[in-house]
């Protein structure tokens, strides 16, 4: 049986990254580098209740299932990239007058170009942040993709 003692509290894996454990929210968070940038990652399980008593096993757990998961999520990511795009500039032109409609959706390619990614979070299924690398559609806002277990796109939000 484990005890607090054997409990982890910081780890450097050479899929993950830098990660440190948060026992308040249950959770490994740190960074990771893609494409050559350091990339905030946050990793929970399941299996682990935010603010309760993990265990070494529980720690270790987590790490493994997000080792794959991370991979795949990355392949994905230029795919969830452009789904977002569409359906922000679809819904910005809900929104606006017939122009604004066309003009958004001529700009999905741009904008799915300028989103960076800024941040992962890994719990079975997940979320993506992103900023607006140009400033020109979102200049002060994230833009949050979300990814569902078996990695469907689940959506797609802007908040300020």
């Amino acid at each position: 049986m484990d005890d607090a003692s054997d409990k982890l509290t910081e780890w450097t894996d050479p899929v993950l990254g830098d990660l440190v454990w948060d026992d308040e929210d249950g959770a490994w968070s740190g960074t990771t580098d893609i494409d050559g940038r350091d990339v905030v990652l946050t990793v929970t399980s399941d299996t682990i209740v935010e603010g309760g008593a993990a265990t070494r096993a529980d720690q270790e757990a987590a790490l493994d299932e997000a080792r794959p998961l991370l991979d795949r999520v990355l392949e994905m990511e230029p795919k969830f990239r452009r789904l977002a795009a569409e359906e922000i500039a679809n819904a910005a032109g809900d929104e606006g007058d017939e122009e604004t409609a066309h003009s958004a959706l001529d700009e999905v390619d741009e904008l799915a170009d300028v989103l960076q990614l800024e941040a992962v979070s890994l719990h079975g299924s997940g979320e993506l942040f992103y900023t607006d690398s140009s400033a020109k559609f979102f200049p002060d806002a994230e833009i949050t993709v979300y990814f569902e277990e078996d990695l469907s796109f689940g959506g797609a939000e802007v908040s300020e």
